[in-house]
C-alpha cells in the first residue's frame, strides 16, 4: 500500500492516493475526532489579545500538519479540531514498527498534540484552526526520539529553518526527508542529508507542516528553539 518512488539517491515512500482511501474506509470509533461542524459553520479565530496565539491555515483535502510550539494546557489536545469539518474522516498520527499499517493511530480529543509529530488531517474546505501556545518561562526544547524507518515528524519552529538546521540534533541519523503539498495532494521532493540540487539538504522546512523522515538508526530529534 505505501509505494515506493525513485529520487536519484535512495528510495522514499509517497503517500498514494491508495493511503489516502485506506484513511478514509477505516471504520471511525466513537472517540475518534469526527466532522464537528457543517459547510455552513465558520471555525472562529480567539481575538483574545492576552494570549500567545497562532493560526493553522488547512486546504480542502488531506493536510500534514504540526504544531511549531509547546501548545498552552487545555488547548493541547486534538480537541483544537472539534469544530473542523472532516467529513466524517478521522485524524491520523504514525509511529515506526514493524508492521504496515499497524503504526497508524487514530487520534481521540484527549490525545495530546505535540510538537515534532506531524498529523494528518482532513478538512472538506480551505479553514483555518487557531493554536494558543505555552507562555511557561521555563519551556526548555521539546525532544523526540525517532526510530529506524519512516517517522511521520513535526517542524517545531515558527521560523523556516533548512532540513539541515532543523535535523542537526540527528544528523549523522537521518537519510531522507518528504513533504506534502495540501493543494495539489501530492508529496514534495525528498530532502536528502547531504544532498544538492532539488533534493538539497539547505532546503527549508515550513513553520506548521509534517514530514515523512527517514533514518537509519534510533536516535534524538530535538527543536531549535523551546
Amino acid at each position: 500500500m505505501i509505494q515506493k518512488k525513485r529520487y536519484g539517491k535512495g528510495s522514499v515512500p509517497v503517500l498514494t492516493i491508495a493511503l489516502l482511501v485506506f484513511m478514509t474506509i477505516i471504520p471511525v470509533i466513537a472517540d475518534d475526532i469526527t466532522a464537528g461542524a457543517t459547510d455552513s459553520q465558520e471555525i472562529k479565530e480567539d481575538t483574545n489579545a492576552s494570549k500567545n496565539t497562532d493560526i493553522m491555515i488547512l486546504e480542502g483535502g488531506w493536510n500534514f500538519v504540526s504544531v511549531p510550539k509547546r501548545l498552552a494546557s487545555g488547548e493541547n489536545t486534538a480537541a483544537i479540531f472539534h469544530m473542523l469539518n472532516s467529513d466524517g474522516r478521522s485524524i491520523w498520527a504514525y509511529e515506526s514498527d514493524d508492521t504496515t499499517f499497524g503504526a497508524w493511530k487514530t487520534l481521540k480529543e484527549s490525545d495530546k498534540i505535540s510538537p515534532l509529530n506531524g498529523y494528518w488531517v482532513y478538512s472538506a474546505k480551505p479553514a483555518t484552526i487557531t493554536l494558543s501556545y505555552s507562555n511557561d518561562p521555563l519551556s526548555t526544547p521539546p525532544l523526540r526520539d525517532l526510530k529506524p524507518g519512516w517517522n511521520a515528524i513535526g517542524f517545531a519552529s515558527i521560523t523556516p529553518a533548512t532540513a539541515r538546521d532543523a535535523l542537526l540534533s540527528a544528523k549523522k541519523s537521518w537519510i531522507e526527508i518528504i513533504g506534502f503539498d495540501a493543494k495539489t495532494q501530492s508529496s514534495l521532493p525528498a530532502i536528502l542529508n547531504g544532498g544538492d540540487g532539488e533534493h538539497s539538504d539547505k532546503t527549508y522546512l515550513t513553520p506548521m507542516q509534517g514530514y515523512w523522515c527517514l533514518v537509519n538508526e534510533s536516535c534524538m530529534y530535538a527543536a531549535l528553539t523551546a
